[in-house]
């Protein structure tokens, strides 16, 4: 009918297509950390097993090529996320340790006096 030919020239135009194979979503076949895998489900004593697509959540590669999968295939999200933001801490304490600091002032320079002046004081922080 019309109606129907209509209904399917709109959806094919939006250019939203979902795709999913059986029960499972194409979710399965892209990259995902071992811990939001749906082919294998993060289960207590199957935390080692993965499935080709695979990513180890702690050191970010491949599951199959991390050194030290009997240990980070028991990562969470939670730990992950934590490990992340711990290492982006320690990256920026990191820069901003590199950053030289300009040298103090000589305190009879003109630059510190006025720094000194009282009047300055209620100032400084508004």
């Amino acid at each position: 009918s019309d109606a129907s030919d209509a209904s399917e020239a709109s959806d094919a135009s939006d250019g939203v297509t979902f795709v999913c194979v059986g029960r499972r979503s194409v979710g399965a076949t892209l990259a995902h950390a071992r811990y939001d895998c749906e082919v294998v489900p993060f289960e207590e004593g199957r935390e080692e097993e993965m499935c080709p697509s695979c990513w180890c959540g702690a050191c970010g590669v491949p599951a199959a090529e991390c050194p030290d999968w009997p240990s980070h295939c028991k990562t969470t999200r939670a730990a992950a996320m934590a490990c992340h933001a711990a290492a982006r801490t320690e990256s920026l304490r990191a820069r901003l340790q590199a950053v030289p600091r300009p040298p103090p002032l000589d305190p009879g320079c003109s630059a510190a006096r006025l720094m000194a002046e009282p009047r300055w004081g209620p100032m400084r922080f508004t």
